[in-house]
């Protein structure tokens, strides 16, 4: 489980896929001081579990569900993604508890800078409609973020200059594509409601 704050900037380097999934390798400020075969990382929202450390690169095997079900697919040598490291016990929650499992792939329609920040539009399957909620959370690539708005299935945020800066947000532009994980309450209040 994580928080959606997002730790460090990784960079891929190197992605070997097959038809059995792929072999994802990402350069982290992390080594084996910190992190061990087993450990459990959000990769730009998406929980892998790391195989092997070779010097500052984790290792991640990556299944060809999670491939098909996540933006990870549209990934490449070089391409940066947020991480964050599975939370412990006693750790402060500065964001909301996300699972890492994606719900959608969304894609990233706006980007417009307002005062010191930037307000974001981002589409998503419209089936996640039900479970979002202004001013609820949302996470947008492995960061937890406060929904402004959410109308025909696309949904605004204001990225403050810190995270704009210490996460991935200052690389997107129109046609980004993101991986999407609602708020777990949310999910779990209107699957009760609809049973």
């Amino acid at each position: 489980m994580f928080s959606g704050i997002v730790e460090s900037i990784g960079k891929v380097s190197f992605f070997n896929k097959s038809d059995n999934g792929a072999y994802l390798g990402i350069e982290t400020k992390y080594n084996a001081d910190n992190v061990v075969v087993g450990d459990s990382i959000a990769c730009s929202g998406v929980c892998l579990t790391v195989v092997a450390i070779k010097a500052a690169v984790l290792c991640f095997d990556v299944s060809v569900e999670t491939l098909t079900s996540t933006g990870i697919d549209s990934w490449q040598n070089d391409s940066m993604v947020n991480i964050e490291r599975s939370l412990c016990l006693g750790d402060r929650i500065g964001g909301h508890f996300v699972y890492g499992h994606v719900d959608c792939i969304g894609r990233v329609i706006s980007r417009k800078k307002v005062g010191n920040g930037y307000i974001f539009d981002v589409a998503i399957n419209k089936i996640l409609e039900p479970y979002i909620v202004c001013k609820g959370a949302v996470t947008v690539d492995g960061v937890s973020l406060t929904v402004n708005s959410i109308k025909d299935a696309v949904i605004s945020f204001f990225i403050i200059p810190h995270t704009f800066r210490s996460t991935i947000f200052s690389l997107y532009n129109s046609n980004s594509i993101v991986n999407i994980e609602v708020d777990a309450v949310a999910r779990y209040v209107i699957d009760y409601i609809r049973s």
